[in-house]
């Protein structure tokens, strides 16, 4: 399925929702998404930089595709052990570490500013994954890519819905530092989430 894009990228130099559904060469664009997540993984899997389609989307839309890379990120670093999965196509993907059928939640924290010009993140998770274990990427001022990181065994914070917060703040605190993603494993057993045994 993947290589029959290839010819297509190089004719159009991009690839869109509509190139790829008028096309005789390859399935429809909704095979692509339901097997592959989205345009973002198709780049990384095609081994192409999306940083242009990082620039040219939306403050939303640049969201999602960072979430798409940053998941795509780790299943590249560990292949035979984690997986991108979903419930249905309602729920957003998560990493599943494959030898405990274990869900993580993968979420980016836009980067929201104060009026004052303070550097605060925000973040507005599913209730469905605030008690999973989550790891959390902090995107940088142009929210176009993940800067820092923290792993947390629950998304433990008072409110109900969103949460705006600083690097200083103790909650921020609570998780523990991944500094590279070859470090996912030993993190994960850290926070209490796999065991040492099963890394």
């Amino acid at each position: 399925m993947l290589e029959r894009l290839r010819p297509i990228l190089k004719e159009h130099g991009k690839l869109t929702s509509r190139i790829i559904q008028r096309s005789r060469l390859c399935p429809g664009v909704d095979t692509y998404v339901r097997r592959f997540g989205g345009l973002l993984s198709l780049y990384s899997r095609l081994g192409y930089d999306a940083s242009e389609l990082i620039t040219q989307a939306t403050s939303r839309q640049r969201g999602m595709l960072v979430r798409q890379g940053f998941i795509q990120a780790f299943i590249n670093g560990f292949p035979s052990q984690f997986e991108e999965v979903r419930a249905t196509r309602r729920f957003r993907a998560m990493l599943r570490y494959k030898r405990t059928g274990l869900l993580i939640s993968v979420m980016v924290a836009r980067h929201h500013p104060t009026g004052t010009g303070k550097a605060r993140w925000f973040i507005q998770p599913p209730r469905n994954e605030r008690r999973r274990v989550t790891i959390l990427g902090l995107m940088n001022e142009d929210n176009a890519s993940v800067t820092t990181i923290r792993v947390f065994r629950t998304l433990d914070y008072p409110n109900r819905t969103n949460l705006k917060f600083a690097q200083s703040d103790q909650w921020w605190e609570k998780g523990e530092r991944l500094e590279t993603i070859s470090e996912l494993l030993h993190v994960l057993a850290r926070v209490g989430a796999i065991t040492v045994a099963s890394c």
